[in-house]
């Protein structure tokens, strides 16, 4: 059978780190013969992926027409897939807008969805897998494959936890990021024989020495509650009362979110304006010319998937410092950065100090973590694996 991929998921520019996941990884598993096809995502997919959510250019009173036809007729066609939804209270009042567009998809796409089937890729286990889900019903030859990058089984099944755990035990294969999101998908329904990690991956810059850095510790992410950069800004502030020579050294928050303005006051406050930057929020590229330069970065979240942010400085010899949570542990071990507890910004600073105090004493862990990156985070491996399971489903 012809090798068709139906891919649910958003392209660059949309995001950053997990669209360009898909995008690159679609572009190598065309070379393996793929025949691609995206269908209600955002951004711009990779050359030769085909669109299947056409629109019909038609004035509008008919578009209006053949809208409300579409939907209806469609509704008709998914009514044994929807009720029993309905019936176990697995979908909600508040979906409605979903379900119409995904009705809407459904019946454009599948004039254009090869007869003999293939794999749905869909991105997360939330409300809009429910379409993979729909979509597979409504065809009969599609396999349905999650992909889950923490956000479903961490933020979305807190809302709506049944829906997740149907979708989970629905699917007919699931990769993760890290194994502490396979055991968290096995706890909420997934089978453990049809799951498999495959890391988040990224390009690795050939990086032959340790190259000369300035003295920059790096935060990266949302300043958010989750991220908890509270604790890397108390940290600092004790890591001034401890290291002899920390005027020396140069604090960077990258990101953006509502606790920006409540840590810059804290940095007023404490006399620490001078040593601390805010750059608010860069594109991606920029973030990784911070990490080209800097020597630390530090990932204080309590709560983390597997902390992609690690693999990009890890990939520019970043040496990291991060919470001991989620899937942080299988990245960072004791022989490839340094881990402290959620929220002991003592215990973080200290590590801060022992860096600076003696950088060389660290320089191992910084070179095995970036091979360990290279060996095990390319686009390639990423591909290779996918292949695997798909072959698994034909």
């Amino acid at each position: 059978m012809r090798k068709n991929l139906i891919v649910l998921a958003d392209f660059p520019p949309f995001v950053g780190g997990t669209t360009i996941w898909y995008y690159r990884v679609c572009e190598l598993l065309s070379q393996k013969g793929y025949r691609i096809y995206t269908l209600g995502g955002k951004g711009i997919p990779p050359k030769g992926v085909i669109n299947l959510n056409h629109r019909p250019k038609k004035k509008i009173l008919m578009r209006l027409f053949l809208l409300v036809w579409d939907v209806i007729t469609e509704a008709i066609n998914e009514y044994r897939t929807l009720m029993p939804l309905i019936q176990k209270r697995l979908l909600k009042f508040s979906d409605i807008g979903h379900i119409v567009s995904f009705l809407l998809m459904i019946k454009r796409a599948m004039r254009l969805i090869p007869e003999e089937g293939g794999i749905v890729l869909a991105s997360h286990a939330n409300i809009n897998s429910l379409f993979a889900y729909m979509l597979c019903k409504r065809h009969g030859k599609l396999k349905f494959v999650i992909r889950e990058h923490g956000g479903g089984i961490l933020v979305f099944c807190a809302k709506r936890p049944e829906l997740v755990r149907f979708l989970l035990s629905q699917a007919d294969y699931i990769n993760c990021v890290s194994e502490y999101i396979v055991d968290e998908c096995v706890k909420k329904g997934a089978d453990a024989k049809h799951i498999r990690v495959i890391c988040s991956a990224r390009d690795i810059p050939e990086i032959k020495n340790l190259p000369e850095k300035e003295n920059i510790v790096l935060f990266c992410g949302f300043l958010e509650p989750h991220k908890d950069p509270a604790t890397y800004i108390k940290a600092i502030k004790e890591f001034f009362a401890i290291y002899r020579n920390a005027k020396k050294i140069k604090f960077v928050v990258i990101g953006k979110g509502t606790l920006k303005t409540q840590m810059q006051e804290f940095c007023r406050d404490n006399n620490l304006g001078d040593s601390v930057e805010f750059t608010g929020e860069l594109p991606i590229e920029q973030a990784w010319d911070w990490m080209k330069k800097s020597k630390v970065l530090v990932l204080p979240s309590i709560r983390e998937a597997s902390g992609a942010v690690l693999t990009e400085a890890m990939a520019y010899k970043c040496y990291c410092i991060a919470a001991n949570v989620g899937g942080i542990p299988e990245l960072v071990t004791a022989e490839r950065g340094s881990l402290f507890d959620p929220g002991d910004y003592k215990t973080l600073a200290k590590l801060l100090n022992d860096f600076f105090d003696d950088e060389e004493k660290h320089k191992t862990k910084v070179l095995a973590a970036y091979d360990y990156v290279k060996s095990n985070y390319s686009f390639e491996k990423a591909a290779e694996k996918l292949d695997e399971i798909f072959k698994k489903l034909y």
